[in-house]
């Protein structure tokens, strides 16, 4: 077992798990906090002497664990404090999405798509995805900080301007849910996959991965956050609207970024980091990928290159 692997066991085991008012209780008289369980208002005017906690909160905290439908897994109680405002924030920002597709009955997505080469039955995928990953991590490693402030500039600017690819992932996934009215069809000659959604009246949360109160869960939501924003200030300008029916280019949404960084490295920079040692490596990591795959699983005996670039093979 690595070091992390048993960092994160013991993490787990310092989560404490508050599902009721009772555990709150004795979670706040660890903390020197006496809490009587009163009734709501009560309630609330006695946490938010507790520093930092707002009413809002305060109420949402006590909603949550009367109900006893949900256990918070958190360290402490500030945490648990910092889970439900993060809960609160992203239904607010989910709301305000869902608001603004109201008015439209039906949902197109195109997007490129090639044809995928299948994996032999006994393969195991997610190991070769690890290993992908580990080589991808390595190689991307290398990277100096004047191009990383321009990548950070990128990423403010997408954030502010454009959407992500995975923006409209979530998009999808949050109209999708639990949604039996939806053609697929795949375009051979034009190599492009399109959804055609009938929007439901209502898109609850129950999309989130995770059951509310896991550590899982919490981590979708934050992540999805800067998702939303991005829905909720730039969708408008990818959606092609005729009447109550809009059309996204999803591939479009990623040649947006491909512009921006151009744009800001200028291409021919933009060309010369994209082909340089530095960061990016030398154009053949396809090839050491496939020669570490073979090596791996003994089908070569042949022993990959080194999985950073060198002026010799550039």
């Amino acid at each position: 077992m690595t070091y992390r692997r048993i960092q994160i066991e013991k993490k787990k085991k310092l989560r404490i798990k508050i599902n009721s008012l009772s555990d709150l209780k004795n979670e706040l008289s660890k903390d020197g906090y006496i809490v009587n369980i009163l009734e709501k208002e009560q309630f609330i005017e006695e946490i938010i002497r507790i520093p930092h906690i707002k009413k809002n909160v305060a109420a949402r905290i006590y909603d949550e664990l009367n109900q006893e439908e949900h256990s918070f897994r958190v360290m402490a109680f500030n945490d648990l404090v910092v889970y439900v405002e993060t809960i609160i924030q992203y239904e607010q920002l989910h709301h305000v999405l869902c608001q603004n597709i109201r008015n439209i009955n039906t949902l197109i997505i195109e997007r490129e798509e090639y044809e995928r080469i299948l994996c032999k039955p006994e393969e195991d995928v997610s190991i070769r995805m690890q290993e992908v990953e580990a080589i991808v991590r390595e190689v991307s490693s290398i990277i100096n900080e004047e191009e990383k402030k321009k990548l950070e500039l990128i990423e403010r600017q997408i954030h502010e301007e454009y959407v992500y690819a995975k923006d409209i992932e979530l998009l999808k996934r949050m109209v999708c849910n639990n949604n039996d009215k939806i053609l697929e069809h795949y375009n051979m000659e034009r190599k492009v996959r399109t959804l055609e959604i009938t929007m439901p009246k209502e898109i609850d949360l129950t999309y989130v991965k995770g059951k509310k109160g896991s550590v899982e869960y919490y981590k979708h939501i934050k992540q999805d956050m800067p998702r939303i924003e991005r829905l909720i200030k730039n969708l408008h300008k990818y959606m092609v609207l005729d009447g109550n029916v809009a059309r996204i280019n999803q591939s479009q949404v990623l040649q947006d970024s491909i512009n921006i960084a151009m744009a800001t490295f200028d291409e021919k920079e933009y060309k010369a980091m994209a082909e340089a040692v530095n960061p990016y490596g030398d154009g053949k990591s396809a090839a050491r990928i496939v020669d570490y795959l073979l090596w791996k699983e003994r089908i070569s005996d042949k022993k990959p290159m080194k999985f950073i670039a060198n002026k010799e093979s550039l």
